[in-house]
């Protein structure tokens, strides 16, 4: 059940309807859940993310959501934001 909560975060997040923390403070209003679902990709890790969004059958298929999802997310590892774990994600945890 968590991969397609965290999917729908994901593709509110790529299409621009909101940026993360957002959709992250909309989830934890309406829900009254401790964490939203981008702070829980942050503990679980992008790569992880990245590594699930891939085996999806559309995930290289150009102009595609999964595939717009799998760029943004590479995008965020290559720049060394995998997630709490590196100190930084969708969040800052370097921050005290």
């Amino acid at each position: 059940m968590l991969v397609p909560f965290l999917d729908s975060a994901e593709k509110l997040w790529a299409n621009e309807v909101a940026d993360s923390q957002t959709i992250d403070l909309t989830w934890k209003l309406a829900t009254g859940a401790p964490k939203g679902p981008f702070e829980i990709i942050d503990i679980v890790g992008l790569d992880t993310v990245y590594a699930i969004n891939q085996m999806k059958p559309d995930a290289k298929v150009e102009g595609t959501l999964t595939n717009k999802i799998g760029k943004l997310v590479r995008e965020k590892l290559d720049k060394g934001e995998s997630g709490i774990n590196a100190g930084k994600g969708f969040y800052d945890y370097t921050k005290k």
